[in-house]
């Protein structure tokens, strides 16, 4: 979908700024939890921030899809966490 680009970016550099870990997850991602479990299992100071319950159309809202597409053009990546 159309979104502004610039302003996604603006919020993904300020949730990267926010702490010195980010995780962007899904909330019902097996991948995710293990993820977060092991930070939290060694203290890492992290924050995590939920794009949506899972990836699969019709779960995810339109910000939360804009920002997943935005981290895939900077990190050439669309999986999470």
């Amino acid at each position: 979908g159309s979104y502004d680009k610039e302003a996604v970016r603006a919020r993904i550099e300020r949730d990267v700024q926010s702490s010195p870990v980010v995780v962007y997850s899904y909330e019902l991602s097996p991948f995710c939890s293990q993820a977060k479990e092991l930070l939290d299992s060694v203290g890492a100071k992290y924050r995590a921030i939920e794009l949506a319950p899972e990836w699969l159309p019709g779960m995810m809202s339109a910000e939360g899809a804009a920002v997943r597409a935005e981290l895939g053009a900077l990190t050439g990546q669309t999986s999470m966490p």
